[in-house]
């Protein structure tokens, strides 16, 4: 059994009924006002799995956050309220982030293209 693989353009996505999700970006990292330590629970409509507790001195946490937020966020209030500049900033380049996500931010934030981590 052969195998192609198609691509879809713009028209057609839109066609099928598909969009994809929005990426919401800060006007200013210091827009960004979530906690840089403790304790933190996301709210469901961000991360329904059963590990949404986030301990912010462990840096797999705060990785695992940085990304969940920024994949997951249904508006702009997710964004400011769950993530924190100074934290996003020092962990930028150590987060998987999907390539669509990541150029939104690094061309509306040009200090993340320089984050050292």
């Amino acid at each position: 059994m052969s195998m192609t693989t198609v691509t879809l353009n713009n028209e057609q996505i839109k066609a099928l009924g598909y969009a994809p999700k929005p990426v919401f970006v800060a006007r200013s990292l210091s827009d960004l006002t979530g906690p840089a330590e403790g304790h933190l629970r996301l709210p469901l409509h961000l991360d329904w799995t059963p590990c949404n507790h986030y301990d912010l001195s462990l840096e797999n946490d705060v990785r695992r956050l940085i990304l969940t937020v920024l994949s997951e966020a249904g508006s702009q209030s997710d964004i400011s309220r769950y993530l924190n500049g100074r934290l996003l900033l020092e962990y930028w380049d150590k987060v998987h982030i999907p390539p669509r996500i990541r150029v939104a931010w690094e061309s509306a934030h040009p200090e993340l293209n320089n984050a050292d981590g």
